[in-house]
């Protein structure tokens, strides 16, 4: 589990880092500072925060950094009650929570804007594009957890991205081979 976390933690590190364009982040607790936050949180809002105090120095100027990113993201239509995370916990460093923050925000203002569908959810509209691409391929995907158990379903996406349906070769992976697939 946690070596789970880690790699959730240096993915979303790179992430954080792509979109602020610093490649010197350290890891998803340098958003602490709050600067940093405000910084990501208006790029992926495309607003900018009001009120970031880019020569913060003390722990009072990072936590009204931290407030300031909150404050921006609640008038940009984000209930703070929906957040799983609270601008405490960014300033006390809970790692596990800060990823949470940062899922609930690839959630709704990136990932949610690519997959509009008449439910409102992102879900159910990347399993629908998930059984568009997995039907024609032989695999039914049926859901996100025991539909990609096996590997065909992750083999299907990538088969049908590929220009050359020879590099995956579909008809010779069998289900029971989880770990080749």
């Amino acid at each position: 589990m946690a070596a789970r976390g880690a790699r959730s933690a240096a993915v979303f590190t790179k992430w954080v880092a792509h979109v602020t364009g610093d490649e010197g982040v350290q890891g998803v607790l340098a958003l602490q500072d709050g600067l940093l936050l405000g910084r990501f949180v208006g790029k992926v809002t495309g607003r900018s925060v009001e009120g970031l105090n880019a020569g913060a120095q003390s722990s009072e100027e990072n936590a009204a950094n931290v407030r300031a990113a909150f404050s921006h993201l609640e008038a940009c239509g984000m209930p703070l009650a929906a957040l799983a995370c609270s601008e405490d916990e960014v300033l006390e460093g809970n790692q596990e929570m800060v990823l949470s923050l940062l899922w609930d925000l690839a959630d709704r203002f990136v990932i949610a804007p690519q997959f509009p569908s008449a439910t409102g959810h992102w879900k159910s509209a990347f399993l629908q594009w998930c059984q568009a691409r997995c039907g024609p391929r032989g695999v039914s995907v049926t859901d996100f957890h025991k539909s990609f158990q096996d590997g065909l379903a992750l083999c299907a996406l990538v088969d049908s991205a590929m220009p050359n349906t020879a590099i995956v070769n579909m008809p010779t992976l069998r289900p029971s081979e989880q770990r080749q697939n």
